[in-house]
């Protein structure tokens, strides 16, 4: 009888962790729609499905800073990591460039459309007041 309530016991708990460690996988992302153009934050992990997630890891962000005259306008370099599935990519995105902007991986396809707010000499960014404005699509 002891044996019974201890499995008993026992799969109660593995089911309650189930639920716990799958909820905290579905919310611990921001979810997306498709299609749209999306504000994305530097390090916040955004869900697209249950099996394809991505964060822009860093950025480079060499621009011409106003206030400054520059003989080249520079561009914004993005670190993005992509996760679907048990597929894992670790990409470059660069604002202005043709060739790697928009990105395709899988069925998807990420587009930067900008960047913000722009370089200025007199003022210091902080990364958590950078956006990225972004449209992911279907291919």
């Amino acid at each position: 009888m002891r044996n019974i309530i201890m499995n008993y016991i026992m799969r109660r708990r593995i089911y309650f962790l189930s639920f716990f460690l799958i909820g905290f996988l579905f919310y611990s992302c921001e979810k997306i729609d498709i299609g749209q153009d999306l504000n994305v934050q530097i390090g916040e992990e955004y869900r697209v499905k249950w099996n394809l997630s991505f964060r822009i890891d860093s950025i480079n962000d060499y621009r011409c800073p106003i206030g400054v005259y520059c003989i080249w306008g520079g561009d914004v370099d993005l670190h993005f990591s992509i996760n679907e599935g048990f597929h894992k990519i670790d990409t470059l995105i660069r604002l202005n460039d043709p060739e790697r902007n928009p990105f395709e991986f899988g069925n998807h396809q990420w587009e930067i459309l900008d960047v913000s707010p722009y370089p200025d000499i007199n003022k210091e960014v902080d990364l958590n007041d950078i956006t990225v404005v972004m449209r992911l699509s279907k291919k």
